[in-house]
């Protein structure tokens, strides 16, 4: 039903992570030019339109990234919906002199162009546009991916705009956080990753949260083969 997830925010490195043991994107340098990163982010809602709802996007305006969002919202203007503010509670200071600090962070909504949701779980005048909480340095998996977003956002979306057993995609996965969720709340998540070292993560993440679940890999059950790994 819906799409909720958070695209690279093209912040032109791709250094190493302390304790990641490793470059953050081994496929995605994260360094396009202002029309690629325009291009990339539009193919990525483009394949998502035919099958959705509601598409979520999680982006934060940074300097190779704030004129692609001003492009995305006149390119989809007609599909365009509304803006939910996610205010983190704590952020670090910028650290470069002359530039504001930023505590927010948007999800971009698009749909059938009304600002009524479709599958909306609260009643008239409930639901504020803003989430509130910490940023996602308590998340155990922001030293692996250093793009992790707290559990409480996707939580928050899914909770809210769809129903039970709804189908939630997420085409940048990252650590598998939005599937947590998705599960947690008894919903279906089909979620894709760019780079195929977080592939692990997830489904280690995933045996952790449910050691039920069934893993397979081109069709093959290996889930004996993960337990017997974790054990």
């Amino acid at each position: 039903e819906i799409l909720f997830t958070s695209p690279p925010y093209n912040a032109g490195s791709n250094k190493n992570i302390p304790n990641s043991g490793g470059l953050k994107y081994n496929d995605n340098d994260d360094n396009k030019t202002e029309d690629d990163y325009f291009s990339f982010l539009c193919s990525n809602i483009n394949a998502f339109l035919p099958f959705v709802n509601e598409i979520f996007y999680n982006i934060g305006l940074i300097e190779k990234s704030k004129r692609s969002i001003n492009k995305l919202l006149y390119q989809y203007n007609d599909i365009f919906k509304d803006i939910i503010y996610w205010e983190k509670s704590t952020v670090a200071p910028h650290i470069q002199p002359g530039i504001i600090n930023n505590k927010i962070e948007f999800i971009l909504c698009f749909g059938n162009g009304s600002r009524k949701f479709q599958n909306a779980q609260f009643s008239q005048g409930t639901y504020w546009n803003v989430i509130e909480g910490p940023n996602a340095s308590g998340n155990e998996y922001a030293k692996i991916h250093k793009a992790t977003f707290p559990l409480y956002l996707p939580e928050n979306i899914i909770s809210n705009f769809t129903n039970i057993r709804a189908i939630i995609c997420d085409s940048f996965c990252g650590t598998g956080t939005t599937m947590v969720a998705a599960h947690q709340l008894k919903r279906k998540c089909y979620g894709m990753e760019l780079d195929c070292k977080y592939a692990e993560v997830i489904v280690r993440r995933m045996i952790k949260l449910d050691n039920t679940l069934t893993i397979k890999r081109n069709g093959i059950d290996e889930t004996q083969k993960w337990l017997d790994k974790l054990s």
